[in-house]
C-alpha cells in the first residue's frame, strides 16, 4: 500500500512538473509614434502567464524603455528593458503575478507624453484542488488504469 501511495505521489509531482514546464509564450508589444509628438505601446494592455515573456519592439527613431511602475512613483523593479534603441527589441520574462503598469523612463512624463503607458496582467497560478488529487489517488489505489 505504501508503494502505491509513493507511486501516486510521484505521478502527481510529475504532473505538476510537466504543467510547470509548458512552453512559455512571447507576447509582442510595439512602441509606435502616436501623432506628431507622442508615443504609445500597442497593445497597451497584455496578459502574460507566469514565465511568459513580453517582447517590446521600438518602431520609432528615438530610444525608449518599458519599465514597470509609473512616472510619478518610479520603477517598482518587476521588470525593466533598459534602453531600447530605434528599430530594436528587448524581452522581459514575467516572474511576478499581478497587474504591472509600465512606462517609458525617457518619455514617461504624462504632462508631455500623455498615454505613453501600458499594463502587463500576469494572473496568479490556479492551485490544483485537493479533491482532484484525492480522486487521482483513490483511482490509483483502487487499481483503475
Amino acid at each position: 500500500m505504501n508503494r502505491r501511495v509513493a507511486t501516486a505521489s510521484a505521478l502527481a509531482a510529475l504532473a505538476l512538473t510537466v504543467a510547470a514546464h509548458a512552453p512559455a509564450a512571447t507576447i509582442p508589444v510595439s512602441i509606435l509614434k502616436n501623432g506628431v509628438t507622442n508615443f504609445k505601446f500597442t497593445p497597451a494592455t497584455v496578459t502574460a502567464q507566469l514565465g511568459d515573456s513580453v517582447k517590446w519592439t521600438n518602431s520609432t527613431t528615438l530610444i525608449h524603455t518599458a519599465s514597470s511602475g509609473d512616472f510619478n512613483g518610479g520603477q517598482d523593479g518587476v521588470f525593466d528593458t533598459g534602453l531600447i534603441a530605434a528599430n530594436a527589441t528587448k524581452v522581459s520574462k514575467m516572474l511576478v503575478s499581478g497587474d504591472h503598469p509600465y512606462f517609458c523612463q525617457v518619455h514617461g512624463d504624462p504632462d508631455f507624453y500623455p498615454g505613453f503607458v501600458g499594463l502587463v496582467h500576469v494572473p496568479a497560478p490556479t492551485p490544483v484542488k485537493a479533491q482532484t488529487w484525492g480522486r487521482i489517488r483513490r483511482a490509483f489505489l483502487s487499481g483503475a488504469r
